[in-house]
């Protein structure tokens, strides 16, 4: 009997009649679909790994620069209502500022943590603070609001010359310090500065100890350091903090200034900071603070290599000049604003201060500067490296893109706070 041919469906396309008397005509299934799910499974297995691998690094660091304890170290009296405050009540006028002088820290080079092969550093918290404590004041400041703020300062001066942070004083309508042998005093502000949060302090007196100020480029990576502080609502009660370096230098440009910066594992807003071997070598300030907020965890410190040229300005003349500065605001053309509207790469002129040396000569808001004194300018940082190489008063030459137009503006470096 003659075998049976299979029917064919007429309306199928050739390759997919079910045969072609051969066996099954049925297209492969393609693997490529099934690699693709397997490779995106591999690298989502992979990636969670890493990710889980990098989480736990990162909890072992956080943990390993945990700050140490906070310990008491001057026990006294906790502070009084405010009827019966004396700071509140005391009416003590202000000393007369004396003539400018000279007022030199102290300073000692400090020996590297990691090569302390002749056993210097002292023991702990309480340590550092017995080998100070002859030089740490508490500074107190009652605001117009009757509201009081108070930091640990540091004796600059056997005469009455006293190092505490701006934030604390400024706009004060009286202070007073706590001296170490327990007398309190009406102190005057010498002069401040808000970008670096310094204040100098006179009170009269002749009898102080000056503090040790150590070097600050001696700091590295996870060496101890101690902070003082101030017990919350306490009078004559000071709290040390043991924590660590977690980084030894750190870039911080504003508008007007560009600081080279600390920053330890452990939030401080004022006071001073200390080495392993009892030399101040920082103060903690809380003015640039606030553009480090990646980590809230960590305090911001001005090193003491900076202090001594700032300290001479504020006793001099009552504030820091030299600044250079532009009377203008800026922000950087995104890459969508270049695609989308046809501009070029540069900074944009978001504000430029009525009847300033800038508005006088030309410039204008919407103006895109591309050079600023032969540089090309890309990022607000640009705009700082060229300012901060220039001298008050230097002219310098933007070119600009106006309207469809390169053009240029001759500026005038001023200076801040002028």
């Amino acid at each position: 009997m003659a075998k049976q041919k299979p029917e064919i469906d007429d309306s199928l396309p050739q390759w997919d009649r079910g045969t072609y008397q051969t066996g099954s005509t049925q297209p492969p299934k393609a693997a490529s679909g099934i690699f693709t799910v397997l490779l995106v499974l591999v690298i989502f297995l992979g990636g969670l790994v890493s990710g889980l691998g990098l989480i736990n690094v990162r909890l072992i660091r956080q943990l390993s620069q945990q700050p140490g304890p906070t310990i008491p170290i001057s026990q006294g009296d906790y502070a009084l209502p405010a009827d019966d405050n004396p700071i509140f009540n005391n009416n003590m006028p202000a000393p007369a500022i004396p003539a400018p002088r000279q007022v030199e820290m102290v300073m000692i080079q400090s020996p590297y943590y990691a090569n302390n092969v002749e056993n210097l550093a002292l023991e702990d918290g309480n340590a550092v603070y017995q080998a100070n404590q002859s030089s740490l004041v508490e500074v107190y400041a009652l605001s117009h609001g009757n509201l009081t703020q108070s930091a640990v300062g540091v004796v600059l001066t056997a005469d009455g010359y006293i190092l505490t942070n701006a934030h604390i004083v400024e706009a004060a309508k009286r202070i007073f310090v706590y001296l170490p042998d327990g007398r309190l005093m009406p102190a005057a502000v010498v002069g401040s500065d808000n970008m670096t949060d310094m204040a100098v302090l006179y009170v009269e007196t002749t009898d102080l100890t000056p503090a040790t100020f150590g070097t600050s480029q001696t700091l590295q990576v996870a060496d101890p350091i101690y902070t003082v502080s101030l017990a919350q609502q306490a009078r004559s009660s000071m709290l040390m903090t043991e924590s660590s370096m977690f980084t030894a230098s750190r870039k911080f440009a504003t508008d007007y200034y560009q600081l080279d910066l600390l920053q330890i594992n452990h939030p401080s807003e004022s006071g001073p900071l200390f080495n392993s071997f009892g030399h101040i070598v920082g103060l903690c300030i809380s003015r640039t603070a606030q553009y480090f907020n990646e980590n809230d965890n960590l305090g911001v410190i001005l090193g003491s290599q900076d202090m001594q040229h700032i300290i001479d300005q504020l006793v001099d003349q009552g504030y820091v000049s030299s600044r250079p500065a532009l009377s203008f605001q800026v922000e950087a053309v995104s890459m969508l604003f270049q695609h989308y509207w046809d501009l070029p790469g540069g900074l944009l002129v978001s504000g430029v201060t009525a009847d300033s040396d800038a508005a006088q000569r030309g410039l204008r808001n919407g103006d895109i500067i591309l050079a600023l004194d032969g540089e090309n300018l890309t990022t607000r940082d640009d705009l700082y490296t060229v300012l901060y190489s220039c001298a008050v008063g230097q002219e310098v030459i933007a070119v600009i893109f106006r309207d469809g137009t390169i053009k240029t503006v001759t500026l005038v470096v001023a200076e801040h706070g002028a």
